[in-house]
C-alpha cells in the first residue's frame, strides 16, 4: 500500500515490496484501503480467498495502521462465520466510524467496530467488489461478479444501493458488472469496469 502527496510524491509505504505474506510488516494481495478522520488506515488484505484450493491458510483480514504506518492490530482468517472472509475485497467507513467490509467470496458486506469486533451482517447486496458509503450512510455496491460462470445464482452484477442504517435495498443499476464505485459530491456515480476491455462508466 503507498501513500503519495497530492503532487505524486511516495511519503509512506505500507508492507514490504516483493514479499507477499500476511505478517506485521507484509500484505498479501491488499484489495482495498480507507483511511479514518483521524488519521488510522484500514487495508482488506487478501484476494485469494475465492479460489478452489483456498482453506485455513488463505489470508483474509483487515489490518490497521497509525497514521505513521505503525502496526496496530488485525481481525479475520478465510472461512464463513461471522468476522472471517472469503476475499475482503473493498472497505469503507460509515458515519459512526464503523468498518465496513465487502466480503465478497460470501455474498455480503459485514459491519465492525473500529477494534474488529463484529456487529451485523448484510447479504441483500449480492457480491460485493466495490463500496461506498455516503456521509448519510447511504451505501453504493459495485457487484461485478454474480450470475458470471456461475457465481451467486439467481443474482445480476450491477450496482446496488441501499442505506446501512435501516439496511434497506432501494435501487438496482444494471447492465454493467463494475469493479469500483464511488460517487461525486453532487450524486454522479461512476463504475469501473475491468472485465471485458474496461469502462469508466458514469450515471446520472
Amino acid at each position: 500500500v503507498l501513500k503519495f502527496s497530492a503532487d505524486g510524491e511516495l511519503l509512506m509505504t505500507l508492507g514490504t515490496p516483493g514479499v507477499g505474506a500476511a505478517g506485521r510488516d507484509t500484505l498479501d494481495q491488499p484489495c482495498d484501503v480507507v483511511v479514518a478522520p483521524d488519521g488510522t488506515i484500514y487495508v482488506a488484505d487478501g484476494h485469494g480467498g475465492q479460489l478452489p484450493g483456498a482453506g485455513k491458510h488463505t489470508t483474509a483480514r483487515v489490518v490497521k495502521f497509525a497514521a505513521d504506518g505503525t502496526y496496530l492490530m488485525e481481525w479475520g482468517s478465510h472461512g464463513t462465520e461471522p468476522g472471517q472472509f472469503r476475499t475482503p475485497h473493498a472497505i469503507d467507513l460509515d458515519s459512526s466510524g464503523r468498518v465496513v467490509v465487502a466480503d465478497r467470496g460470501n455474498d455480503r458486506l459485514q459491519v465492525f467496530d473500529t477494534n474488529g469486533m463484529f456487529i451485523e451482517s448484510f447479504y441483500q447486496y449480492s457480491r460485493p467488489s466495490g463500496l461506498h458509503i455516503a456521509d448519510d450512510d447511504t451505501v453504493y455496491v459495485a457487484d461485478s461478479a454474480s450470475s458470471r460462470n456461475g457465481q451467486h445464482p439467481g443474482w445480476e452484477f450491477g450496482i446496488r444501493i441501499g442505506n446501512l442504517r435501516n439496511g434497506s435495498f432501494d435501487v438496482f443499476i444494471d447492465g454493467s458488472n463494475p469493479e469500483g464505485v464511488a460517487v461525486s459530491a453532487n450524486g454522479t456515480i461512476y463504475g469501473a469496469v475491468v472485465a471485458y476491455g474496461g469502462a469508466l462508466l458514469k450515471y446520472v
